[in-house]
Parts: structure tokens; C-alpha cells; sequence
């Protein structure tokens, strides 16, 4: 009898011990609502660096448009004045 008495206790321990490891639903929960709001602010942050490198290339074509303009445009000019020129133009 001692002993079925020591082998319980020593069950009772060891499933006290593996109880403490089992995590409660409360506790579940909480961690999967800190989860799903650390993806929220990464899609948010993720969002935002998306817009800004969508304007940053939309600023770099405009300035790519801007200095090709400006160095081809006047000698266009030129050529098509010589050329109104040569055909007798004003």
C-alpha cells in the first residue's frame, strides 16, 4: 500500500510538472492577438515603403523626362530652324 501511495505521488508530481508547461486558452488567445498585430503593422509598414518607392520612380521618370528635354529639345530647335530656313522659310 506504501508503495501504490509513493507511485501516486510521483504520478501526482509529474503531472503537476507537465500541467505547468501546458499553455491556457486565455494565454493562447493573447499570443495569437499580438501575432495577427505585429502582421497588421508589418502589411502597414510594408504598405507605406510600397507608395514611397512607387513615388520615388514616378519622381525619377519625371526627372529623367525633364533632362532629356532639356538637352535634346535645343538642338532640335536648331535643326528644325536650318531646315525651315532652307526651305525658304521666314
Amino acid at each position: 500500500m506504501a508503495q501504490l501511495r509513493d507511485d501516486l505521488r510521483g504520478d501526482l508530481a509529474s503531472l503537476a510538472a507537465r500541467l505547468d508547461h501546458v499553455v491556457t486558452e486565455d494565454v493562447y488567445l493573447a499570443d495569437q492577438r499580438a501575432v495577427t498585430q505585429r502582421l497588421d503593422t508589418l502589411e502597414r509598414d510594408l504598405t507605406v515603403v510600397s507608395r514611397g518607392r512607387e513615388e520615388d520612380q514616378a519622381r525619377q521618370i519625371a526627372t529623367r523626362r525633364w533632362v532629356i528635354s532639356a538637352f535634346v529639345a535645343p538642338p532640335a530647335i536648331y535643326v528644325f530652324q536650318l531646315w525651315a530656313m532652307s526651305r525658304g522659310g521666314p
